[in-house]
C-alpha cells in the first residue's frame, strides 16, 4: 500500500516460493493470493506447509488445517483473521484463537477500530453472525454484516420466513418484502437502509419510513 515493497510468487520444480524485497521465502506445494497490511509492514498468505494447508503470516506458517482461506489483516495490521476448514467444519482463526465450528462460515470482516471482528456462519441450515465470538439469532439467511463509523454498532440483513429486515446492535427491525444496504451515519447514531412492500421501494431511517 505505500508503494515502497513489492512481493510475488515465484515457481522451481513443483514447489512455490513468495519473493519479498528481494527475498525467496519458504517452499510450498501451492500458493494463495499475497495479503499486505495497510501499513505495508505485514504480508500474509495461505500455503501448503508439510501436506497441510496454513496461514502464512510474516514468514511463519500457523497451524495446519484441510484449507485455508486468504488471511484478512484488521485497520491498524496488527491483528489477522482467516476461514479454515477442518474436515468438514469451517471456523474462523483469529490472532491465532480458533473459533466454533460450523458447516460454512463467512469471510472475518474487522471494525475499523481494529477491536472488534464479525462474521457470517451456517449451522443446521439456519444463517447466524458471530460478534467478537458470540452467536447472534439464527435466520434462513443473513448478508454481510457492516460496523458503524465509530465502530461500536452492527448491522445486517436478514430473512426469516420469506421476511426481510435488518438487525441493529441485536434488535430485529420491522419485517419487509425486501430489505438491504444497511448505512451508518458519519457520527454513528443513525441507520439508514431500502426498503421494499409490495410494489413501493422507500428508505427507512432509523425506524421510521420516508416517503417514497
Amino acid at each position: 500500500p505505500d508503494s515502497r515493497r513489492f512481493a510475488y510468487v515465484t515457481k522451481r520444480g513443483e514447489k512455490f516460493a513468495v519473493v519479498l524485497d528481494g527475498t525467496i521465502g519458504p517452499e510450498h506445494g501451492g500458493l494463495g493470493q499475497l495479503v499486505f497490511s495497510r501499513d505495508s509492514k505485514r504480508l500474509a498468505y495461505a500455503g501448503e506447509w508439510q501436506g497441510k494447508s496454513v496461514a502464512m503470516v510474516d514468514g511463519k506458517p500457523g497451524k495446519g488445517f484441510t484449507s485455508v482461506d486468504a488471511p484478512v489483516f484488521s485497520p491498524d495490521g496488527q491483528r489477522v483473521a482467516f476461514q479454515a476448514r477442518d474436515g468438514d467444519e469451517w471456523l474462523v482463526v483469529v490472532d491465532g484463537v480458533e473459533g466454533k465450528r460450523y458447516s460454512d462460515v463467512g469471510p472475518p470482516v474487522f471494525s475499523r477500530d481494529s477491536r472488534r471482528v464479525v462474521y457470517s456462519a451456517t449451522r443446521g441450515g439456519k444463517n447466524l453472525i458471530v460478534l467478537d465470538g458470540q452467536e447472534g439469532k439464527e435466520f434462513d439467511q443473513v448478508g454481510e454484516p457492516v460496523f458503524s463509523v465509530d465502530s461500536t454498532r452492527l448491522a445486517y440483513v436478514a430473512q426469516r420466513d420469506g421476511k426481510w429486515r435488518i438487525v441493529t446492535d441485536a434488535e430485529e427491525g420491522q419485517p419487509y418484502d425486501d430489505a438491504h444496504a444497511p448505512t451508518f451515519s458519519p457520527d454513528s447514531h443513525h441507520v439508514a437502509f431500502i426498503a421494499v412492500r409490495g410494489e413501493r421501494f422507500f428508505v427507512v431511517v432509523d425506524g421510521e419510513e420516508k416517503p417514497e
